[in-house]
């Protein structure tokens, strides 16, 4: 595992923890949730006067989807980090904290939603899958960009990392490398779909834990920072 992945996985794994750390009561963790749900709704209202018809249709979905998703994960993340009994788990620091943590991650996805025909280049920028996925593009010269994708997934913060040079051609980039489990080739291909980048894997299982993986949708929420770009372009450091 190399720094960068250290890093993330910390960051992660030290916000879940923050309500423990810092003594959060319960009432303090349902106060900083209903912040963070209050400027989503506001982030959300926004995007259903700014965007196009179809393009808020689709997010209406997605965020249906996303709702599903954040309970769950903050029903598990209640039981594996707060020891919550079942059906006890609104009642864990845990379960108001990671909604805390997601609700604020999702307002940065539903920004990306809305700006999505504003950055700069075709490829290039910070992309989230909301998910624990965090996929970062450099876009360097025509037709290839370089990239590193780094996963956080599930209760029991399964890692995996992977990196290098992509070539694309219209909306779809391929990435090939070896597989590090045997002697044949780990793919990632990249399908832009709209908003949407869908990432899929084939034979990635060297490049992360058990139950990690690469799969999945990303959407861009930010350009790239100073920082990101060293990241990129500086691998193992």
């Amino acid at each position: 595992m190399n720094r960068r992945t250290s890093f993330f996985l910390l960051l992660f794994t030290l916000s879940t923890h923050l309500s423990r750390a810092e003594d959060v009561t319960l009432d303090q963790a349902k106060a900083a949730f209903a912040k963070a749900d209050a400027t989503l709704n506001a982030t959300y209202q926004r995007a259903k006067t700014s965007m196009a018809e179809w393009a808020f249709a689709e997010l209406q979905q997605d965020q249906r989807e996303w709702i599903e998703s954040r309970d769950l994960r903050a029903e598990m993340a209640a039981a594996y980090d707060g020891r919550a009994e079942e059906g006890k788990e609104k009642l864990a620091v845990e379960y108001w904290t990671t909604l805390d943590i997601l609700t604020a991650e999702r307002t940065r996805i539903v920004n990306g939603w809305i700006n999505h025909d504003k950055f700069s280049h075709e490829w290039e920028g910070v992309w989230l899958d909301g998910n624990g996925g965090l996929l970062r593009i450099i876009q360097n010269e025509a037709g290839k960009f370089v990239f590193v994708l780094d996963v956080v997934r599930g209760p029991t913060y399964h890692v995996g990392n992977i990196g290098g040079a992509a070539t694309w051609n219209g909306s779809t980039a391929r990435f090939t490398t070896e597989s590090l489990v045997d002697e044949t080739e780990t793919w990632l291909t990249f399908i832009k779909r709209q908003i949407k980048l869908e990432v899929i894997g084939e034979n990635t299982s060297g490049h992360h834990g058990a139950r990690a993986y690469f799969d999945g949708d990303y959407v861009r929420v930010s350009e790239l920072s100073e920082t990101d770009r060293e990241e990129i372009l500086s691998p193992g450091v």
